[in-house]
């Protein structure tokens, strides 16, 4: 299988604008920050991307979910899939939760991710998530992912780029400002990322995003 196998017959990468609207509701009683955090992230990060490559139906999982943006921006498209989002940050897990409402198929945890188990899935999410785990355990982290995941299930990366330029400056302060407590961040070069991943057993696509700000490379790294 492809790594860029799923959906590829969507038009486009980016929620329409009326389920962005839906996106924006979810979080409409939140604080003016965590509002302006959504409003920018979503456009800035392009947070819709992904979407082509999660499946339709089954378990997903949102590892280091923040407020639940990606997990939520997901449920918005997959009504029919289960998501399952945490996060170590008991704050966040709070807004996330509160955006939970009467939706039976999303539930979010306060969780250690290089502790807690990971139940079986089709997808596994990880957004600029994986710099802010210990250098000595992401690997491990990326076994256990590679091990929930069912066959043909994909996990999705998106990481720094640290090749040097002004995005990369650009990452690494607007890091600094959404993480002020996670500073000790862990990254690898994109290549060391692929080897890593395809070593675990993972078909990897690596892809810059065209982002004019952000330096980021997008992993999609299907199970065999």
């Amino acid at each position: 299988m492809s790594p860029h196998s799923y959906n590829k017959d969507k038009a486009g990468s980016l929620l329409s604008s009326r389920g962005r609207q839906e996106l924006l509701r979810l979080y409409a009683g939140q604080g003016l920050l965590t509002r302006l955090y959504v409003r920018l992230r979503s456009l800035v990060y392009a947070a819709g991307e992904y979407e082509r490559h999660m499946p339709e139906r089954g378990m997903i999982i949102d590892a280091g979910c923040g407020v639940g943006l990606y997990t939520n921006w997901l449920s918005v498209l997959y009504p029919h899939a289960e998501f399952f989002g945490f996060d170590l940050d008991e704050k966040r897990i709070a807004v996330a939760r509160s955006t939970v409402g009467e939706r039976k198929n999303i539930n979010f945890e306060t969780l250690d991710a290089v502790r807690c188990e990971l139940p079986r899935c089709r997808g596994i999410l990880m957004v600029d998530f994986l710099h802010h785990v210990p250098r000595d355990q992401q690997l491990a982290l990326l076994k256990r992912a590679y091990d929930a995941l069912e066959k043909g299930g994909v996990l999705y990366l998106s990481e720094i780029d640290t090749r040097l330029n002004y995005r990369l400056i650009v990452s690494a302060v607007a890091d600094v400002v959404l993480y002020p407590f996670s500073c000790n961040s862990q990254y690898r070069k994109p290549g060391e990322w692929q080897k890593e991943l395809e070593v675990l057993g993972f078909k990897v696509g690596m892809e810059k995003l065209p982002h004019k700000l952000v330096s980021v490379v997008r992993f999609v790294c299907v199970k065999p």
